[in-house]
């Protein structure tokens, strides 16, 4: 039965493909210590084979998750080992007691993850009497301990087990041998203690709905069959017709309610079904004019399809049918004079056969799963930040995993991510996409190209001594359009910044006279914690067209802090843009031609210095002559330390009028700029003394 709802097969068109490699088209990528083997199966374009084992392998069972995710497990040397595909890493060494032989492997998987190994042990304890049913659940990754699933010291035998993925149950049944009595088969759910549900043996189960079960078991040379539904079993009902000596009995059921069962007997494969709501038919020869049948295995589909697989002169075969009529005998794996001898099966959610067996000694692997071919779309490619963008998933194939690279360090295992860029810059794209049939990847050089935002709005990131005061920190804004106004929302730590005064003095917006205007500060235990503001230039008519004009870090307020005296050394407190602050809350926007535009925020970051003695010495921006004035006596005295052999400044960085890192001739110029023509002014600190907050190599104050 299929275990897990599939992965979609694509078909669409290509935006940006990869071309496959040549061992992409003609099968699977392996693990380097895989064997690859036989030719492909007749009838079947299977991918190349794998070699999973060492030695010989027995007991092989499998179950499948999803598209080609799967678990074979198998007994080596006595032993229980797990592995994970489609790239089959290896679980613990064995599941059991080491030393201590263990049987009939079976694989519950009830979600992503959620994995139960069952197994028959034979029981080492004092005082037992024979084998017991023990099990592990996956936990974080790996394996729990080993548990016995019925404590009782009778011998436990041949576990069989069914999970229903929607509802993650772990239903299982066994044979329980009472001393001096028959076979009974007993019922677990969900790893609940057991309970005797029929005398027989070789029991095999299938689950529905969560609730519901389908039994069937061997007694006295026949097969039964009971159903529960609702809590309740159904009389036992004989399936096996007037054959007898049957072995091996398996059933399923699809997702109309019909139950398929298939038993061996005389070398020969049999199959009946039971419609839903109706009885079962007569046993149906699945393998006519064959009699050496040794192995056979069911798998049923959802929609109602019936594979049966079996080994029959050292290969598998398989046959395909519905409602009781199976197309010709199809050999999977045709290898004359090396025959398969033990073997496993299953169907994946999208029609893939997947098979493990043994021959030569040796576990191998195989599947005709399409390879996976590698296609993306990027949309939008181009943007400024923050830039949000969709990738989707355009392969082929059958694909089970998905890794992306979005180019800046961030990865998504999502089919179709979306990712925001926040820095400026070109991104290489990477998918590779993996499944049973193989891994493709594509690279797509400057996938995405981002560029720095038009709008921002932001508070420069500084340094601040403890208990330091009057720190004049600007908020600045930069917008490539005409502003007609703007509205804030910020928030701070109070704890450690104690706002004084949040004034337009010294600003753009003080310069143009707004005719509203309103700031909001928004108290907390602890003083101020944050304030919200709005304005607008020109309200009132006659409109005169009163803006701030298109450019680069215009200041729109500052706000005037003192740092508490015990906030933290050297860590950093932020002043932030949220727009969720305030009753009602205030957005941060733009006003531009009347609409509102979102400027990108930039937090400030306030790094806090530790108080020593004696204090650094704080300078202000431009304050060449460092008497806490600026004016034009400044900038020439600049030019002259520049061109005129003039004495340097006492605060190399006072001179460093526009933040570059050095003192050369754009640093008078800005300054005069600042004085004469309305240009912007200096960068902090200005207009109080502080600190700063570029690095650079001049020296210092």
């Amino acid at each position: 039965m299929r275990v897990c709802c599939p992965t979609t097969l694509r078909s669409r068109p290509l935006f940006l493909s990869a071309v496959p490699p040549l061992y992409h088209t003609l099968g699977v990528v392996f693990l380097l210590s895989f064997v690859l083997g036989s030719a492909p199966a007749v009838g079947q374009t299977f991918n190349a084979e794998a070699t999973l084992s060492t030695a010989d392998p027995d007991d092989i069972t499998m179950r499948i998750f999803q598209s080609g995710h799967l678990y074979i497990a198998f007994v080596e040397s006595n032993e229980v080992f797990l592995q994970e595909g489609p790239n089959f890493a290896e679980f613990p060494p064995s599941m059991g007691t080491p030393g201590v032989a263990q049987r009939h492997p079976g694989i519950a998987i009830s979600l992503p993850g959620a994995l139960t190994v069952f197994w028959e042990e034979d029981d080492a304890s004092p005082g037992a009497t024979g084998p017991e049913i023990l099990y592990r659940v996956s936990v974080g990754g790996g394996l729990g301990s080993p548990t016995a699933l019925d404590p009782s010291p009778l011998p436990d035998l041949e576990p069989a087990l069914a999970t229903d993925v929607g509802f993650g149950s772990r239903d299982v049944v066994w044979t329980h041998d009472p001393i001096g009595g028959p076979p009974e088969i007993y019922f677990s759910i969900d790893l609940a203690p057991g309970t005797s549900v029929a005398v027989g043996e070789e029991p095999a189960l299938a689950t529905f709905d969560g609730i519901g079960h389908e039994l069937v078991y061997r007694r006295s040379g026949s097969v039964f069959q009971r159903s529960r539904v609702g809590g309740n079993w159904s009389p036992e009902t004989q399936i096996s017709g007037l054959l007898t000596g049957v072995s091996a009995p398996q059933v399923e059921r699809d997702a109309f309610g019909a139950v398929h069962a298939i038993f061996l007997s005389g070398g020969k494969t049999w199959y009946v079904r039971r419609p839903s709501g109706g009885g079962f038919t007569a046993p149906i020869e699945v393998t006519p004019g064959v009699f050496d049948v040794t192995e056979a295995q069911l798998v049923v589909e959802d929609g109602g399809s019936v594979h049966v697989f079996y080994l029959s002169g050292g290969d598998i075969w398989r046959r395909e049918g519905s409602l009781g009529i199976f197309d010709a005998n199809t050999n999977l794996t045709l290898t004359p004079g090396d025959p398969e001898d033990r073997f496993a099966a299953g169907v994946d959610g999208l029609g893939s056969l997947h098979l493990a067996y043994r021959r030569a000694g040796l576990l191998r692997y195989r599947n005709n799963a399409p390879p996976p071919v590698a296609a993306i779309s990027i949309a939008p490619a181009i943007g400024e930040v923050p830039h949000n963008v969709t990738f989707t998933d355009l392969s082929t194939g059958e694909i089970e995993e998905w890794l992306w690279q979005f180019g800046d360090g961030e990865v998504s295992s999502q089919i179709h991510p979306t990712h925001v860029y926040l820095v400026p810059g070109n991104y290489t794209i990477t998918l590779e996409v993996s499944g049973p049939g193989g891994t493709d990847s594509i690279t797509v050089p400057s996938g995405v190209q981002v560029f720095p935002p038009s709008n921002v709005i932001r508070v420069p990131s500084v340094s601040v001594l403890q208990g330091q005061s009057n720190v004049t920190l600007p908020v600045l804004s930069t917008h490539v359009d005409p502003l007609q106004g703007y509205q804030n929302g910020m928030i701070w730590d109070p704890t450690v910044l104690h706002l004084q005064e949040a004034t337009i003095v010294g600003t753009a917006t003080e310069a143009l006279f707004a005719e509203f205007l309103v700031i909001n500060l928004v108290a907390g235990p602890n003083g101020p914690e944050g304030l919200t503001m709005g304005v607008v230039f020109d309200t009132i008519p006659p409109f005169d067209g009163r803006v701030i004009l298109p450019g680069v870090d215009h200041r729109t307020l500052h706000l005037v802090f003192d740092v508490d005296g015990g906030a933290p050394p050297n860590e950093t407190t932020l002043i932030e843009f949220v727009d969720t602050f305030g009753q009602p809350p205030v957005l941060n926007i733009f006003i531009v031609g009347g609409v509102s535009q979102t400027p990108f925020p930039i937090a400030g970051e306030i790094l806090i210095l530790p108080f020593v003695l004696p204090p650094p010495i704080a300078f202000l921006r431009g304050d060449f002559e460092s008497d806490q004035l600026i004016v034009i006596s400044d900038a020439i005295n600049l030019l002259a330390y520049l061109f005129g052999g003039g004495m340097p400044p006492f605060c190399a960085d006072s001179g460093d009028v526009n933040d570059s890192g050095t003192i050369d001739l754009s640093d008078p110029i800005y300054l005069l700029n600042f004085l004469f023509v309305g240009g912007n002014p200096p960068p902090y600190p200005w207009p109080s003394g502080g600190y700063d907050p570029t690095a650079d190599t001049l020296p210092g104050c």
